[in-house]
C-alpha cells in the first residue's frame, strides 16, 4: 500500500475562483502603473498594501511593514512581481475548480470574515466544493490571518493538525 505525501490541506484565503483582481494584482498588471508603481519606496509599498489588506490598519506594526519591505528589494524584483500578477489566473481554472470535488483528504479552509480581497463567498462555495472540508471563519480579519490574527489562526491549525477538527 502507497503512503499518500499529503494526507491533509490547509487553505488560507486563496484564489480559487475566477473574480475581479484584488488591486495590488491589477496594479502589477498594468503597464506603466506597474513601473510607477517601484518608484515607490519598498517601506511604503508594503505600509500601503497591507493597511488594505488587514481589517485593523492598528496591527500593521513597522516590524511587519519592515519584513513585508523586505520582500519587495533586490535584483529582479519588479519583474518576479509583474510577471507572478500576469500569471495569476490559470489558463485551466475550469478544469481545476471540477477537480475541487475530488478532494478527499481532510481540509481546514480558514478566512477572514473582512478580507477585501478575496471574498468569503469563496470561501463558503470552496468549503462546499471541497467534500471533506471544515470553514473557519475568524471575524475582525482581513485578508492575511496568520498576520493579523496569529494566535487564533495558529490554535486552528494545531487544532486541525492533531485531528479534532
Amino acid at each position: 500500500m502507497k503512503k499518500e505525501l499529503i494526507n491533509r490541506l490547509i487553505l488560507l484565503d486563496c484564489a480559487a475562483y475566477p473574480q475581479d483582481l484584488p488591486f495590488f494584482v491589477e496594479y502589477l498588471r498594468t503597464p506603466i502603473i506597474n513601473h510607477l508603481i517601484f518608484l515607490f519606496s519598498a517601506k511604503y509599498r508594503a505600509e500601503f498594501t497591507l493597511n488594505r489588506l488587514f481589517f485593523d490598519e492598528n496591527k500593521v506594526t513597522d516590524k511587519i511593514i519592515e519584513r513585508y519591505a523586505s520582500f519587495f528589494i533586490g535584483e529582479g524584483t519588479r519583474h518576479s512581481f509583474v510577471e507572478a500578477a500576469c500569471q495569476i489566473i490559470p489558463d485551466n481554472y475550469k478544469s481545476l475548480i471540477s477537480q475541487y470535488n475530488k478532494i478527499d483528504i481532510p481540509t481546514l479552509i480558514i478566512w477572514g470574515r473582512n478580507d477585501s480581497a478575496l471574498p468569503l463567498e469563496n470561501g463558503i462555495k470552496l468549503n462546499n466544493d471541497i467534500p471533506n472540508s471544515t470553514l473557519k471563519i475568524l471575524d475582525k480579519c482581513g485578508h492575511i490571518p496568520h498576520e493579523e490574527l496569529p494566535q487564533e489562526t495558529y490554535l486552528l491549525i494545531e487544532e486541525f493538525l492533531r485531528g479534532k477538527s
